[in-house]
C-alpha cells in the first residue's frame, strides 16, 4: 500500500469524523489537530502544532484531563472522562487512547447533554430545540423500553422517520444483533440496564441497525430518567464512530507492519559475537520493549577485531523509535567500523564520526555510543563514552565497581563537538559491563525505575564464583544474574526501551 495515499486517507477520515480530534506525541507536543478540534479549541492547528498542550492551555495543568491522560500513558490505558472546563465554560466528554507514539484525543462538547440530563422533566417539551441542534444523536425509551422522542440527527443515522419509530420498541429495531450476528437479548443491553439499576453506562463501540438492516459503530452514553426519585425511562446520546474505527484498525495494521519490518531489520543488524576476543571473554544480550510503550528502537551491539589482540566493543541506542531507527543502525555501526579501523586514536574516530553525521544531518535524532577498545598485550581499555550510561568494571579483587562516565556528548548532534578518551587497566577476571538506558528505566511505573544505582547494587552481588573459575563461566553467571535482577525489578511493569547489554570478562 502506498504510505502517502494510507496517510491521505487517514487525515481525510479524522477530517470528516464528527468528533475533535487531536494526537499528542510523547513529549505532550501537538502533533495532529483536526478541523473540529480547531473550531472547539478556539485555536488554529498552526498554532498548536509542535507546541506543548500544557504550554498552550495552563489552566488544565493539575487539572482532571492532567491527570487522566499521564494515566493513560503509565498504564496504558483508555480513559474516558466528563468534566467541566471552566475556560471554555462547559463539559467535555473526552476518550484518551495510548500509542506507541503518544496519545490520541476524542473529545466534544456535551454541554447540552448535561443540561438534557439536569432537566430530563421537561425533555419533550423545553429541550427540542436543543435536541434538534445537537449533532449526536439522541433518544429517548420509556419503562417499557419503547421510544418516546428521537432528534433528527438520530434518525438520520438510523435511516428512520421519527413517526415511524415513535411507541416501538427500541431494542427489537436498532439494537437486535450483535457484530458477529449473534442475538442481542434486551436483557444483555446497556441500556436496559439503566432502566433495572438507575445508573448512567458509557459504551465505547457497539452496534445499532438501520432501517435497511445496515449496522453502524457506534458509541453512546445512556442515561436514566427520573420524576420524582423514579426511573421513568433513558436517554440515549449516540454517534457513529464507524470512521473513527477503521481508521484506528488501519493505524494498527500500519504500526504492527512497521514494528514487523523493524524487528526483522534489528535482528539482521545484530552481528554474532563469539563467546571469546583476544584476553576476553565475552556474552551478550538483546531484548526489544514491548509495543504498548515504545516501538523498536535503535539499540544495538557490535564487537569486532581492530587489529591481532586488539578489540572493539561497542554500545549504542540511536534516538527515535520504529523502522527509521533501526534503519540507521546500520549507518552508525558501519561508519563507526571505517572510522575505527582507519584511525589509531579512538577520540579521533569519533570526532571525526561525529562531525559527519552532524555536518550532513544524517540522524533524525541523535545517537549515545560507548566505546571501547581493549588490547590483550596491555590489559588495558581505552574508551570513549558519547553520552552513554555510565559502563561499569566490577573489580574483582576488591569487589568494587568503577563508572566509565560520560566523556564527551551525544553523537550525531553538535558538529566540532570533542570526545575524550580514557584508559583503565583490566586485571584478570574484572568483568565490563556496558548497557542502554532500557536497563536503567526497568521497573513497575516511571516514578519508580531502577536507574544506575540499581544496576550497581545489581553487579555488587555475591556471584559466587572464586579465581579458580573461567573467565567464560564468570561472564555468564554475570549476565544471567543482570538480567534476573532486571526482571525483577520490573515487578510486573513493561519493558519500557530496548535492553542491549555487552558483558566482558578479563583473561
Amino acid at each position: 500500500m502506498d504510505q502517502s495515499k494510507t496517510n491521505s486517507e487517514a487525515e481525510r477520515i479524522l477530517e470528516r469524523i464528527t468528533d475533535a480530534y487531536y494526537a499528542l506525541d510523547l513529549s505532550w507536543r501537538f502533533t495532529y489537530v483536526n478541523g473540529q478540534a480547531e473550531r472547539l479549541l478556539n485555536r488554529r492547528r498552526e498554532d498548536l502544532l509542535g507546541k506543548n498542550v500544557w504550554d498552550e492551555f495552563p489552566e488544565a495543568v493539575g487539572s482532571v484531563f492532567q491527570e487522566n491522560f499521564q494515566r493513560a500513558i503509565a498504564e496504558n490505558t483508555v480513559v474516558s472522562l466528563e468534566e467541566y472546563y471552566q475556560p471554555f465554560k462547559t463539559w467535555l466528554e473526552v476518550r484518551a487512547y495510548p500509542a506507541p507514539e503518544g496519545l490520541s484525543v476524542y473529545f466534544h462538547d456535551i454541554g447540552e447533554r448535561k443540561m438534557l440530563e439536569t432537566e430530563q422533566v421537561r425533555l419533550a417539551n423545553t429541550n427540542r430545540l436543543l435536541l434538534e441542534s445537537s449533532r449526536e444523536g439522541i433518544y429517548s425509551i420509556d419503562i417499557g423500553g419503547r421510544f418516546t422522542s428521537a432528534n433528527s440527527a438520530a434518525m438520520d443515522m438510523l435511516g428512520y422517520d421519527v413517526d415511524e419509530v415513535l411507541g416501538r420498541e427500541a431494542h427489537a429495531l436498532i439494537h437486535h444483533t450483535r457484530l458477529d450476528g449473534s442475538p442481542h437479548s434486551r436483557t444483555d443491553s446497556r441500556i436496559h440496564r439503566v432502566l433495572q439499576s438507575g445508573k448512567s453506562y458509557h459504551v465505547e463501540d457497539d452496534v445499532f441497525w438501520r432501517k435497511d438492516s445496515t449496522e453502524f459503530r457506534v458509541g453512546y452514553t445512556a442515561s436514566p430518567i427520573v420524576v420524582a426519585g423514579v426511573v421513568e425511562g433513558v436517554v440515549v446520546n449516540f454517534s457513529d464512530i464507524t470512521e473513527r474505527v477503521a481508521l484506528e484498525e488501519t493505524r494498527e495494521a500500519l504500526f504492527t507492519r512497521d514494528r514487523n519490518i523493524a524487528e526483522q531489520l534489528q535482528v539482521a543488524l545484530q552481528p554474532d559475537v563469539p563467546d571469546r576476543v583476544p584476553g576476553m571473554a565475552v556474552a551478550k544480550y538483546y531484548e526489544a520493549a514491548l509495543t504498548n510503550e515504545a516501538n523498536v528502537g535503535g539499540d544495538f551491539y557490535d564487537v569486532f577485531s581492530i587489529k591481532k589482540g586488539v578489540t572493539a566493543l561497542v554500545v549504542g541506542d540511536l534516538s527515535g523509535k520504529g523502522l527509521l531507527a533501526a534503519a540507521q543502525v546500520a549507518t552508525v555501526r558501519n561508519m563507526l567500523r571505517a572510522f575505527l579501523l582507519t584511525r589509531p586514536v579512538i577520540s579521533s574516530a569519533l570526532n571525526a564520526l561525529n562531525n559527519v553525521l552532524a555536518k550532513h544531518a544524517m540522524l533524525k535524532g541523535f545517537a549515545t555510543l560507548f566505546v571501547g577498545v581493549y588490547n590483550e598485550s596491555t590489559r588495558t581499555l581505552t574508551y570513549v563514552n558519547c553520552g552513554q550510561e555510565p559502563a561499569l568494571i566490577r573489580r574483582f579483587n576488591t569487589q568494587e565497581i568503577e563508572e566509565l562516565q560520560s566523556t564527551g556528548p551525544v553523537m550525531g548532534a553538535f558538529p566540532n563537538a570533542r570526545y575524550r578518551e580514557k584508559t583503565v587497566s583490566m586485571n584478570r577476571l574484572d568483568a565490563l559491563a556496558v548497557f542502554t538506558d532500557g536497563f536503567t528505566e526497568v521497573g513497575p511505573s516511571h516514578s519508580n525505575m531502577l536507574e544506575i544505582d540499581g544496576v550497581i547494587a545489581l553487579l555488587k552481588q555475591d556471584f559466587h564464583f572464586d579465581a579458580a573459575i573461567s573467565p567464560t563461566s564468570a561472564v555468564r553467571i554475570i549476565r544471567r544474574t543482570l538480567i534476573q535482577g532486571v526482571n525483577e525489578a520490573a515487578r510486573g511493569g513493561d519493558i519500557r526501551d530496548d535492553m542491549c547489554l555487552l558483558v566482558a570478562v578479563a583473561e
